[in-house]
C-alpha cells in the first residue's frame, strides 16, 4: 500500500480560513444531505461538492481547497498527470451502526483526506479485508493512499462534528 502523511500541513491562514469556512453564522456552507455515505448503509451524511464525478467546479472554495491537495501531492510524491475525480467536504455527525468497507471507485486512483478539524472517528484502511492502517482525524492533518477498501467512523461525542475534505484523483 502506498501511504503518505504529514501533520500540521495547513498554514495557520488556510487553518483560520477553513474555520470561517466551516463555522460562519453570517454565510453557513451551503450542504446537501444524503441518507447513506456509501450505498445501501443508512448512515446519514452532508456534503459540499468542490469538484463532482463529472469533472465540473461547483463551489466557490474549489480552488482554495485544490491548491493546497495539489501542495500536499507534491511535496509527499512524485506522481504527474492528476486527474481529479472527485473532491467534496463531508460532515458527519454521531451515528448508530457500523460503516461499510468501500472504494470510491472502480478503477485505479488515489485518496486525499484533510482533517478540517479535530474529532474522534477514524478513518480504518483494510487490504483484503484486513485493518492496515488507522488514521485518528486532527486538523492539518492530511494523508494520501492508492485505491484501497476504507471506512469512516462517527464521532464519538455528543454533538461532535467530524469534517474532512476528500479528493480522489488518478494518475
Amino acid at each position: 500500500m502506498n501511504f503518505y502523511q504529514k501533520d500540521n500541513f495547513f498554514t495557520k491562514e488556510e487553518s483560520n480560513f477553513i474555520d470561517e469556512i466551516l463555522f460562519n453564522k453570517l454565510k453557513p456552507l451551503p450542504l446537501k444531505y444524503s441518507k447513506d455515505q456509501c450505498e445501501g448503509d443508512n448512515l446519514p451524511l452532508f456534503f459540499h461538492n468542490l469538484i463532482c464525478r463529472q469533472g465540473i467546479q461547483r463551489s466557490e472554495y474549489t480552488p482554495f481547497f485544490i491548491n493546497i491537495f495539489k501542495r500536499f501531492v507534491e511535496e509527499v510524491s512524485d506522481l504527474k498527470g492528476k486527474n481529479i475525480l472527485r473532491s467534496c467536504i463531508n460532515l458527519t455527525l454521531p451515528f448508530v451502526g457500523k460503516p461499510k468497507l468501500h472504494e470510491d471507485h472502480y478503477q485505479p486512483h488515489y485518496q486525499v483526506i484533510m482533517y478540517l478539524n479535530n474529532s474522534t472517528g477514524t478513518t480504518d484502511i483494510y487490504e483484503n479485508n484486513l485493518l492496515v492502517k488507522r488514521v485518528e482525524p486532527k486538523k492539518g492533518r492530511v494523508i494520501m493512499f492508492d485505491k484501497h477498501q476504507h471506512a469512516a467512523n462517527s464521532p464519538k461525542g455528543i454533538n461532535e462534528l467530524r469534517a474532512v475534505c476528500v479528493t480522489t484523483f488518478n494518475t
